[in-house]
């Protein structure tokens, strides 16, 4: 009773694991994805590196009431450099292989973007005693890491399916 059971779901298993197999790329996709991915990776390092540098001018600023002024001005920078981030990687160009990388990447230094224009002008009404909402702040800091999730999780399956193929 239970035999044919057996080998229809085997069948079924054989049939899931094809449909569900890595794609192929060709060794010119390949170089392609591997240049984009190169320039994407100059992107993420600019980006960390601006972070970093804002990151500290706020640890500072507690430290000394004196240094506001400097994080305001670090806030403004790293803002305006999330700007530019953006511009530059609607610039790059995307191999087919790779646009799914590439979507979810942009859709990180967006929201990155949105968050650090937004930390930029809480900021500036926080020095000037106004009040500003720090839940929208609070909801574009947990967005923009839910996308910098989505997007590593993208880039490490572009790598993978690279490895496959050599």
């Amino acid at each position: 009773m239970f035999a044919g059971l057996g080998a229809r779901v085997n069948t079924e298993v054989k049939t899931i694991s094809f449909l569900s197999r890595k794609p192929k790329f060709s060794p010119q996709e390949q170089r392609q994805c591997l240049a984009y991915w190169a320039e994407e990776l100059k992107l993420q390092k600019l980006l960390e590196v601006e972070e970093n540098r804002y990151i500290k001018a706020a640890r500072a600023s507690r430290a000394t009431p004196a240094s506001l002024g400097k994080w305001l001005q670090d806030a403004k920078r790293l803002s305006e450099a999330a700007s530019e981030l953006l511009k530059r990687h609607s610039a790059l160009s995307v191999p087919n292989a790779a646009s799914e990388v590439y979507c979810a990447w942009h859709d990180r230094y967006s929201s990155y973007e949105a968050w650090a224009l937004a930390e930029y002008q809480a900021l500036g009404r926080a020095i000037a005693g106004e009040k500003y909402n720090t839940f929208a702040t609070a909801d574009l800091a947990l967005h923009k890491e839910r996308e910098r999730r989505k997007a590593e999780r993208k880039g490490k399956q572009l790598l993978k399916w690279r490895q496959g193929d050599s």
